[in-house]
Protein backbone atom coordinates (compact mmCIF):
# COMPACT_ATOMS: atom_id res chain seq x y z
CA UNK A 1 0.00 0.00 0.00
CA UNK A 2 2.67 2.62 0.59
CA UNK A 3 4.51 1.87 -2.70
CA UNK A 4 0.89 2.26 -4.16
CA UNK A 5 0.74 5.79 -2.37
CA UNK A 6 3.93 6.64 -3.33
CA UNK A 7 3.71 6.47 -7.23
CA UNK A 8 0.04 7.89 -7.06
CA UNK A 9 2.02 11.14 -5.08
CA UNK A 10 4.96 11.13 -7.57
CA UNK A 11 2.05 11.10 -10.55
CA UNK A 12 1.39 14.67 -11.86
CA UNK A 13 -1.93 13.72 -13.01
CA UNK A 14 -4.79 12.84 -10.67
CA UNK A 15 -6.94 9.44 -11.55
CA UNK A 16 -9.67 11.40 -13.18
CA UNK A 17 -7.14 12.87 -15.31
CA UNK A 18 -6.21 9.36 -16.54
CA UNK A 19 -10.05 8.49 -16.82
CA UNK A 20 -10.53 11.64 -18.93
CA UNK A 21 -7.85 10.72 -21.22
CA UNK A 22 -9.19 7.31 -21.36
CA UNK A 23 -12.42 8.33 -21.65
CA UNK A 24 -13.02 11.34 -23.54
CA UNK A 25 -9.53 12.41 -25.32
CA UNK A 26 -9.23 9.22 -27.19
CA UNK A 27 -12.66 8.53 -28.28
CA UNK A 28 -12.64 12.07 -29.49
CA UNK A 29 -9.01 11.67 -31.09
CA UNK A 30 -10.51 8.55 -33.10
CA UNK A 31 -13.78 9.90 -33.61
CA UNK A 32 -12.45 13.03 -35.52
CA UNK A 33 -9.79 10.78 -37.33
CA UNK A 34 -12.65 8.24 -38.47
CA UNK A 35 -14.42 11.34 -39.56
CA UNK A 36 -11.33 12.23 -41.57
CA UNK A 37 -11.17 8.69 -43.25
CA UNK A 38 -15.15 9.00 -43.58
CA UNK A 39 -15.17 12.44 -45.70
CA UNK A 40 -12.01 11.33 -47.98
CA UNK A 41 -13.36 7.93 -49.02
CA UNK A 42 -17.05 9.78 -50.16
CA UNK A 43 -14.65 12.87 -51.78
CA UNK A 44 -12.64 10.24 -53.38
CA UNK A 45 -15.24 7.81 -54.57
CA UNK A 46 -17.21 10.58 -55.46
CA UNK A 47 -14.68 12.04 -58.17
CA UNK A 48 -14.46 8.63 -58.96
CA UNK A 49 -17.86 8.08 -60.29
CA UNK A 50 -17.64 11.42 -61.49
CA UNK A 51 -14.73 10.16 -63.91
CA UNK A 52 -16.95 7.16 -65.10
CA UNK A 53 -20.23 8.53 -65.95
CA UNK A 54 -19.60 12.65 -66.06
CA UNK A 55 -23.25 13.33 -67.76
CA UNK A 56 -24.84 11.82 -64.43
CA UNK A 57 -25.10 13.86 -61.38
CA UNK A 58 -23.26 12.34 -57.98
CA UNK A 59 -26.76 11.34 -55.63
CA UNK A 60 -24.09 11.92 -52.55
CA UNK A 61 -23.82 15.23 -51.22
CA UNK A 62 -20.54 15.08 -50.58
CA UNK A 63 -19.81 19.06 -49.40
CA UNK A 64 -22.98 18.54 -47.17
CA UNK A 65 -21.88 15.69 -45.52
CA UNK A 66 -18.57 17.01 -45.13
CA UNK A 67 -19.60 20.36 -43.23
CA UNK A 68 -21.65 17.77 -41.35
CA UNK A 69 -18.78 15.93 -40.28
CA UNK A 70 -16.51 18.97 -40.01
CA UNK A 71 -19.27 20.88 -37.31
CA UNK A 72 -19.60 17.28 -35.21
CA UNK A 73 -15.87 17.62 -34.85
CA UNK A 74 -15.47 20.91 -34.02
CA UNK A 75 -18.59 20.66 -31.29
CA UNK A 76 -17.09 17.30 -29.78
CA UNK A 77 -13.85 19.23 -29.38
CA UNK A 78 -15.61 22.31 -28.02
CA UNK A 79 -17.57 20.38 -25.75
CA UNK A 80 -14.73 18.11 -24.38
CA UNK A 81 -11.80 20.06 -23.51
CA UNK A 82 -12.88 22.16 -21.37
CA UNK A 83 -13.37 19.76 -18.91
CA UNK A 84 -9.52 19.34 -19.02
CA UNK A 85 -8.93 22.20 -16.25
CA UNK A 86 -11.70 19.88 -13.59
CA UNK A 87 -10.20 16.81 -14.62
CA UNK A 88 -6.22 17.09 -13.82
CA UNK A 89 -7.23 18.94 -10.52
CA UNK A 90 -6.01 22.64 -12.44
CA UNK A 91 -8.88 24.39 -10.89
CA UNK A 92 -8.14 23.26 -7.21
CA UNK A 93 -4.68 25.30 -7.88
CA UNK A 94 -5.18 28.19 -10.01
CA UNK A 95 -8.45 28.95 -8.63
CA UNK A 96 -9.04 27.44 -5.48
CA UNK A 97 -12.01 30.00 -4.02
CA UNK A 98 -14.57 29.01 -6.86
CA UNK A 99 -13.58 25.51 -7.79
CA UNK A 100 -16.87 23.66 -7.20
CA UNK A 101 -19.01 26.57 -9.46
CA UNK A 102 -16.19 26.32 -12.20
CA UNK A 103 -16.71 22.57 -12.13
CA UNK A 104 -20.07 22.73 -12.11
CA UNK A 105 -20.83 24.92 -15.05
CA UNK A 106 -17.71 22.94 -16.89
CA UNK A 107 -19.48 19.70 -16.30
CA UNK A 108 -22.95 21.46 -17.64
CA UNK A 109 -21.15 22.65 -20.69
CA UNK A 110 -20.07 19.22 -21.46
CA UNK A 111 -23.42 17.73 -21.12
CA UNK A 112 -24.43 20.16 -24.14
CA UNK A 113 -22.34 17.94 -26.66
CA UNK A 114 -25.43 14.93 -26.72
CA UNK A 115 -28.30 17.29 -27.48
CA UNK A 116 -25.88 19.48 -29.80
CA UNK A 117 -25.58 16.61 -31.77
CA UNK A 118 -29.27 16.54 -32.96
CA UNK A 119 -29.30 20.28 -33.67
CA UNK A 120 -26.48 19.72 -35.95
CA UNK A 121 -27.86 16.69 -37.66
CA UNK A 122 -30.82 19.30 -38.29
CA UNK A 123 -29.19 22.03 -39.24
CA UNK A 124 -26.84 20.13 -41.87
CA UNK A 125 -28.68 17.31 -43.33
CA UNK A 126 -31.98 17.73 -45.25
CA UNK A 127 -32.55 14.01 -44.90
CA UNK A 128 -32.83 13.73 -41.66
CA UNK A 129 -35.09 16.38 -41.61
CA UNK A 130 -37.51 14.25 -43.84
CA UNK A 131 -36.51 11.24 -41.56
CA UNK A 132 -37.49 12.28 -38.61
CA UNK A 133 -40.87 14.10 -39.60
CA UNK A 134 -41.68 11.14 -41.20
CA UNK A 135 -41.00 9.48 -37.65
CA UNK A 136 -43.17 12.09 -35.70
CA UNK A 137 -46.17 11.55 -38.43
CA UNK A 138 -45.98 8.04 -37.26
CA UNK A 139 -45.85 8.63 -34.25
CA UNK A 140 -48.81 10.62 -34.02
CA UNK A 141 -50.67 7.83 -36.12
CA UNK A 142 -49.59 5.08 -33.91
CA UNK A 143 -50.72 7.86 -30.66
CA UNK A 144 -54.04 8.19 -32.19
CA UNK A 145 -54.00 12.43 -33.14
CA UNK A 146 -54.69 11.31 -36.75
CA UNK A 147 -54.89 15.15 -37.95
CA UNK A 148 -51.74 16.09 -36.46
CA UNK A 149 -49.98 12.69 -38.42
CA UNK A 150 -51.67 14.40 -41.57
CA UNK A 151 -50.44 17.81 -40.80
CA UNK A 152 -46.84 16.56 -40.34
CA UNK A 153 -46.17 14.30 -42.90
CA UNK A 154 -46.10 15.66 -46.43
CA UNK A 155 -48.50 14.91 -49.19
Amino acid sequence: IKQCKEQASNSNISPSGWYFLGASTVPCLIINASYIMISLYITAHSRRMAKINPERKSMVDTTGINVTLLTLSISYVLFTFPLLPTEFGLLDTYLPENTAFNTLCIMSWYWWIYASNFHIYVATTQEFRTIYRLFLGDLAFKLGANTLAEKILPP
